[in-house]
């Protein structure tokens, strides 16, 4: 989903690219016309109003629709960029942000983008090793839906591919050590993020993290759980 203002900026050029040449081939018709000795009012006239019909069609606003959501599986990924986009064409108080990810388990060159908005006043709170939920245009290799209000449960099932711990609810816990245990798949590593929970107990969670991650992991930090046997997972940051 396209933002308005990045939908307009690529009509302009495609126009530009259809109209230069046809304006420029009416200039260089005109001049042979009269060169060869047709009567230059007429040619004129005629000239002036292909040209006119050319700078008309520029100005023509087309159907500013958003694509639809598709009907594809749902997925996740990890936030490794953003970029904003409407910083000089703020809509209603509101900016545009392009989110680049990586899907998860994916290799380096398989980043996905899409767009949000936000409020001018609140700024942009969207940050690397977020997680969010996305859907794939069947005919776009690298643009995606990106799912809005995923309850992050869903993600962590997701991400775990599984669902048995999401029926215990979640609780609160606080870091106590992270750790890399095993060598990187690309770059995914294999990391333990040991946790306390509320009465003292402590708990491990093991999965794939892309160093994006990381950051929100320092000792100390307060993060929600999710119980897995005798391990946990942890409920991701999103937006």
């Amino acid at each position: 989903m396209l933002d308005a203002h990045a939908r307009r900026l690529r009509r302009v050029r495609a126009r530009r690219r259809v109209i230069v040449p046809l304006a420029v081939g009416t200039i260089v018709v005109a001049a042979v016309l009269v060169g060869i000795g047709w009567p230059t009012v007429f040619v004129l006239m005629g000239t002036f109003l292909v040209l006119a019909i050319l700078g008309c069609e520029g100005f023509v606003r087309e159907d500013d629709a958003e694509r639809p959501r598709p009907d594809t599986a749902l997925e996740v990924a990890v936030v490794v960029g953003v970029e904003i986009t409407s910083w000089a064409h703020a809509e209603q108080e509101m900016h545009d942000v392009r989110v680049i990810a990586r899907p998860l388990g994916s290799a380096t060159d398989q980043l996905v983008h899409g767009y949000r908005r936000f409020p001018a006043a609140r700024g942009c709170r969207i940050a690397p090793g977020m997680v969010f939920g996305f859907r794939r245009y069947p005919t776009m290799a690298h643009l995606v839906w990106i799912e809005p209000d995923v309850d992050p449960l869903a993600l962590v099932g997701l991400r775990a591919g599984t669902e048995e711990a999401l029926r215990s609810g979640g609780e609160d816990a606080e870091v106590e050590s992270v750790a890399i245990e095993d060598e990187p798949d690309g770059d995914w590593w294999v990391t333990a993020v040991e946790v306390r929970t509320g009465n003292g107990e402590r708990l491990t969670e093991r999965t794939h993290r892309l160093p994006e991650e990381l950051a929100q992991f320092g000792t100390g930090e307060r993060v929600r759980i999710v119980r897995d046997g005798s391990a946990c997972l942890i409920v991701p940051r999103t937006f």
